[in-house]
């Protein structure tokens, strides 16, 4: 993954290239274009050309190679009616990027020619559908998100969000439509209750799956009886699961804790979760005694 810049990068990238547009941009242009909002006409310009192709030149491809983005060889798709082109193709770690670029304050939502248009045709054709996940219509200042639903999942402006556009670009966040994270966090809900309490829920494959009441886990917390505090017990073990999860996936944790503990023998495991728990997440690096070297470099809670 390519290294983010950091704040004040970012500012700066964005200060220094609205300051050249402006510089190229006669007296009235400027005050067009950054005070009233209209769209980028070549008469706006000390030296006229095409709108598209300067907000191209002078802000869009200056954006991409400051954040270091590789783009992809020009391609056509074929439809219906022929085939169609794609201003840009972002290589990118996480997600490739279809970019259709207008004019700077031009509508990326109205009429037939619009970005936000163009970029849900291109998801009509079974070859972008099935190797793009996402499509990007960009006026240089504005940056719309499409999926490949043809839904807007993120409508950002570059001069207050250049940082989350970053972000999506180098792969460092998954662009992620509210809906979907609104189906993840109810699987997830799903999922945590049945483990805690039994039920169905659905995996990663979206198969259901069903855990019975007597194998969830506040029915397994041994040496209590109290029913309340054996939940809590329950949550907190999965807590700290789920949070061990969270840390390997960012890459704090490099070991795979969670497979080494489910190979450990079931004689082995409540010891090697007390030392986990209480022998490593409890205290700070430099107390920890006796403790399995695996375990050693997990943060302190």
């Amino acid at each position: 993954m390519k290294k983010a810049l950091g704040k004040d990068e970012l500012a700066t990238v964005v200060a220094s290239l609205i300051v050249d547009i402006k510089d190229r941009l006669t007296f009235d242009g400027e005050n067009r274009v950054f005070n009233e909002g209209k769209e980028l006409r070549s008469d706006f310009m000390k030296e006229t050309a095409d709108p598209e192709a300067f907000t191209r030149e002078f802000l869009i491809d200056k954006i991409f190679r400051a954040l270091e983005l590789e783009k992809l060889p020009e391609k056509h798709f074929e439809d219906a009616h022929g085939y169609r082109s794609v201003d840009y193709l972002i290589k990118s770690p996480r997600d490739n990027f279809l970019v259709e670029a207008k004019p700077l304050n031009a509508d990326l939502e109205k009429g037939k020619d619009s970005g936000v248009t163009q970029i849900k045709g291109l998801f009509k054709i079974a070859e972008v559908k099935e190797n793009y996940n996402f499509g990007i219509a960009t006026n240089g200042l504005r940056w719309v998100f499409i999926d490949k639903k043809k839904e807007i999942v993120s409508d950002l402006r570059l001069e207050d969000n250049f940082e989350q556009i970053q972000d999506f670009l180098i792969g460092k966040e998954k662009v992620v439509s509210p809906k979907t994270e609104e189906e993840i966090s109810k699987k997830f809900y799903e999922w945590y209750n049945a483990l805690l309490h039994g039920g169905r829920y659905k995996d990663h494959e979206n198969k259901t799956r069903t855990i019975p009441e007597e194998r969830c886990l506040v029915n397994n917390v041994l040496g209590v009886r109290d029913l309340e505090e054996r939940e809590q017990i329950a949550q907190v073990v999965t807590n700290r699961l789920i949070f061990i999860k969270f840390l390997q996936s960012k890459g704090i944790i490099g070991e795979d804790i969670l497979s080494y503990l489910s190979e450990v023998r079931e004689d082995e495991l409540t010891p090697k979760l007390r030392q986990l728990f209480f022998g490593a997440m409890n205290k700070p690096e430099d107390e920890r005694f006796d403790i399995d070297e695996r375990f050693r470099n997990i943060p302190y809670l």
